[in-house]
């Protein structure tokens, strides 16, 4: 199998050998101004306790894998990595004639074989714009969630088919709750949509219980395994998109708590004195903290941002019948 390769040579690059070379004359030209003896600054004993007890107090303070990191990367340093320019744009103009021509999926085999780390994590990131979802008037493409602009924040809302309002998710409602005004992320040619991973019908009726206005699409199992590959379906997700033309890369993705960068409720009672009153919060004794688990966002039994549309008169019925 041939590999998409742009031609390289490794070398010595002369302006680390410079480096090294002057730095190293400089501390001997000084020691011998100042009367010494080049020959004093080498000591055998001397470099196996200062050398081996700063490779030892390395080994212990980090781990095996960031050593390794850290003498790859002085390989680097000292070799330098020489790509040939021409066979580096020849790969990018393959590729490119191939998304043009094929889809931007069909470089997936390509990703695997792509020896430069730059292109190989380039092509990792692409995503299928022309994954089907549901909106309001039926199948669209993600390329269609984007309404024309370049960038893409998609909230992935949990959803449990055939459940009443009250055992729906509570994260996902408390989060997506505080998603209001979006003219700001507008103006900056960024597009907010939800994707809830259940029915577009079901859901639809609890974003109006809700009184939700962002846009709001649905995504059937096998979209979800091509958007979340590698990822847990089902779960709460934020991921942001890039588009370029037609092409649609993925450049953020955070699940579970990484989700509260949605919120603001939290980040406003950290400034208070209780803080979020919860038990796993290391506070005084006496403190309030009478919140935990999945109740930390309910209260009397479901959501607690449920409450007030009930109370406003808002049906929470989810069903057509």
């Amino acid at each position: 199998m041939s590999r998409t390769t742009p031609g390289r040579r490794r070398r010595l690059d002369i302006t680390t050998v410079l480096g090294l070379g002057l730095s190293l004359g400089l501390i001997v030209a000084g020691h011998v101004l100042e009367g010494g003896k080049a020959q004093s600054l080498w000591q055998g004993a001397a470099a196996l306790i200062v050398f081996g007890g700063t490779l030892g107090a390395v080994l212990v303070s980090f781990s095996f894998a960031e050593v390794r990191q850290a003498f790859l990367a002085l390989k680097h340093v000292l070799l330098e990595d020489r790509r040939s320019n021409d066979d580096m744009l020849n790969a990018i103009n393959r590729l490119a004639i191939k998304a043009r021509k094929e889809g931007i999926m069909r470089l997936e085999d390509d990703a695997e074989r792509v020896d430069d780390l730059f292109l190989r994590r380039g092509l990792a990131l692409a995503v299928d714009g022309a994954t089907p979802l549901i909106g309001k008037r039926g199948t669209v493409t993600l390329l269609d969630v984007f309404e024309e602009r370049r960038l893409l924040i998609a909230y992935y809302f949990m959803w449990h088919s055939g459940r009443p309002a009250a055992e729906q998710c509570e994260g996902c409602t408390f989060f997506t709750t505080q998603v209001r005004e979006l003219s700001a992320l507008h103006a900056r040619d960024v597009t907010y949509a939800t994707i809830c991973q259940g029915s577009h019908e079901e859901s639809l009726r609890y974003r109006h219980f809700m009184g939700w206005e962002m846009p709001w699409y649905a995504a059937d199992k096998t979209s979800l395994d091509t958007l979340l590959v590698g990822r847990h379906v089902g779960m709460m997700h934020l991921v942001c998109y890039f588009r370029q033309g037609s092409n649609v890369f993925e450049t953020y993705w955070t699940w579970m708590r990484g989700v509260e960068a949605m919120d603001n409720n939290y980040r406003l009672l950290d400034l208070t004195a209780y803080g979020r009153q919860e038990e796993w919060e290391d506070s005084p004794s006496g403190w309030p903290q009478r919140w935990s688990g999945k109740q930390r966002m309910r209260t009397d039994g479901r959501p607690t941002s449920q409450w007030p549309r009930l109370k406003a008169g808002v049906s929470d019925r989810l069903r057509a019948d």
